[in-house]
């Protein structure tokens, strides 16, 4: 069995407790909570939600809209650097990923999300995403 990459080491270790004492959340426990069930209940079936909520047509526009902007001036350089924060479980992360790759092929997107599962999620959907 190969290693773990640093992202899978980076999902089994982080500390959520932790992290919201420093930024010192308040009802931090009921957070933890809502988070580990969200994580738990949701996030295999976050494309299915999201598909059932916009539909395919509305999917389509918010990542037309998404492409449009990142192709408007000032223009990205041959070798620009995109950043989807929320990624969650990828579904737009990806397809605008996909098109972008159309028009300017070294770019290069990196994904981050609260919420190791959905970076879980989207690391099985592909590797071409760097995540955080």
């Amino acid at each position: 069995m190969p290693p773990p990459s640093a992202f899978e080491s980076y999902v089994k270790n982080i500390n959520l407790q932790k992290l919201l004492e420093k930024l010192e959340a308040s009802n931090i426990d009921t957070i933890v909570k809502e988070v580990k069930h969200f994580a738990e209940m949701e996030a295999e079936n976050r494309d299915k939600i999201v598909l059932d909520y916009f539909g395919e047509y509305g999917v389509k526009r918010i990542t037309e809209s998404i492409v449009s902007y990142l192709l408007s001036p000032p223009k990205l350089s041959i070798n620009a650097k995109i950043l989807d924060v929320g990624a969650g479980s990828g579904l737009f992360t990806i397809k605008v990923a996909d098109e972008i790759h159309r028009h300017i092929p070294k770019a290069s997107f990196y994904a981050m999300d609260i919420t190791p599962a959905m970076l879980s999620i989207l690391a099985r959907k592909t590797r071409r995403l760097r995540h955080f």
